[in-house]
């Protein structure tokens, strides 16, 4: 397994983890709002997964010199404005979505600290 795939796949458990964690502490605060609050929180973290996952299906293909980064780009962001706009319609809570998608970032900002190299 490549050093990039190692990356994805400990990243991918880490928001996971926080998906799971963030999903039943807030069934637990909100229990009448699963709906809205719980179910946003898990859609915007997998939102997320899959565009980290574009990423870096993109940075592989540009580096073989296949890819074009602004269509990716592109289409990545049109797939958050269409899920974030559907589930906004069907009564998705918009800051449990954004909530989700940050979520993610986090796992990425964790793992970076967690494999720091310490100066010398």
């Amino acid at each position: 397994m490549s050093e990039t795939e190692q990356m994805t796949n400990e990243i991918c458990r880490i928001t996971l983890v926080m998906t799971a964690v963030l999903g039943i502490g807030s069934w637990l605060i909100f229990p009448g709002m699963v709906k809205s609050i719980t179910l946003g929180i898990v859609i915007g973290s997998f939102t997320g997964l899959f565009g980290f996952r574009m990423i870096v299906r993109m940075s592989k293909s540009i580096v073989a010199g296949e890819g074009n980064a602004y269509h990716s780009y592109l289409n990545r962001y049109l797939i958050y404005v269409a899920v974030f706009a559907l589930c906004i319609y069907q009564g998705v809570n918009a800051f449990a979505l954004l909530v989700g998608m940050l979520a993610h970032k986090a796992s990425i900002l964790i793992y970076t600290w967690q494999h720091r190299k310490e100066d010398d």
